[in-house]
């Protein structure tokens, strides 16, 4: 197998990785939300990623002489707007008035606009399998979606301001995917671990002002911040979801295209309803359980060229 293909499958395992982090996060982010405010939550969750963070990248620029450039602070300070403080303060805001399972799946909508943002501003192309594996998807995460339609017509969404938030954090994470794209494209100094620890000091500087808030609002949210709930969720936040996943997707982009890249987020739901079912309590319906195999269908339709061309450089190879 040649170098290239090894990098490639190796992208593709830390993008279904960083996809089931993600999925998970949903359930542990509606339990945590119960014991304390969104963006101290988010605020405690930034101070861990960065104190993990912080001293390895220290260690990496020392060990491997990296330069980054003042000049381009700009451009990560960008990147932690959209990836962390408005992706995951809308995120947060949203589960605060809606179901788990609701979060995640209207959160799904996001995999659908990068793919479409990749073909219009990255000039991303995508052959026929992938484009006919794309509209499978897109039929099951539409199924999702309208899954808590009543038979009589009437929608029972949980909490509309909510989902239409987690919306908007799913447009403002199409933008990250883009907008670090873009700069992986001509900026080689920006490595993964370069991006996740500027996105997440950047999180640490914008939620700081915003907990305090809370705190003016309430004395006791920190003292709440002790609770074994609040604790284990803090934890996954932050070391799972933040330095793990986000370093994760990062080396993803890196090597595949984001409109590839951006097909692997729809196995988040099927990571999340187990976890919704044991921590929540939330059922899965036989309309999710059709939804997620038509998922399936989508995604591997979408990797039969990859697997085609396999076979055809192994066949080269025998000859």
């Amino acid at each position: 197998m040649n170098p290239a293909s090894i990098s490639k499958r190796k992208a593709i395992i830390a993008a279904i990785f960083a996809s089931a982090i993600w999925g998970v996060a949903g359930p542990v982010i509606k339990i945590t939300l119960t014991e304390i405010p969104p963006y101290t939550f988010l605020f405690i969750r930034c101070i861990f990623a960065c104190s993990i963070l912080i001293p390895i990248l220290a260690l990496d620029i020392k060990k491997n002489h990296i330069e980054i450039s003042p000049k381009y602070l700009w451009q990560l300070f960008i990147m932690g707007v959209l990836g962390v403080t408005l992706s995951l303060g809308l995120t947060f805001e949203g589960f605060k008035r809606t179901s788990s399972m609701e979060g995640v799946l209207i959160g799904n909508m996001g995999p659908i606009l990068t793919i479409v943002a990749g073909v219009l501003f990255l000039k991303e192309e995508i052959n026929r399998n992938e484009k006919i594996g794309l509209i499978i998807t897109i039929l099951g995460t539409a199924l999702l979606i309208f899954e808590p339609i009543r038979s009589n017509g009437h929608i029972i969404l949980t909490g509309f301001i909510g989902n239409m938030l987690i919306l908007a954090a799913a447009l403002s994470s199409v933008a990250f995917a883009l907008y670090t794209k873009r700069t992986f494209n001509h900026k080689k100094h920006y490595s993964p671990l370069v991006i996740t620890t500027s996105i997440f000091t950047v999180g640490l500087l914008t939620f700081a002002p915003l907990s305090f808030a809370e705190y003016f609002k309430d004395s006791a949210v920190y003292t709440k911040a002790l609770t074994a709930p609040a604790i284990y969720g803090i934890l996954y936040m932050a070391i799972l979801s933040s330095v793990v996943a986000y370093f994760l997707y990062a080396y993803s982009l890196e090597k595949i295209e984001s409109s590839e890249e951006a097909v692997f987020s729809y196995l988040s739901p099927i990571f999340a309803a187990p976890f919704a079912f044991m921590l929540l309590n939330e059922r899965i319906s036989s309309v999710f359980t059709i939804a997620a195999i038509i998922i399936s269908l989508g995604i591997v339709l979408m990797n039969i060229p990859q697997i085609e061309k396999k076979k055809l450089a192994n066949c080269k190879q025998c000859r």
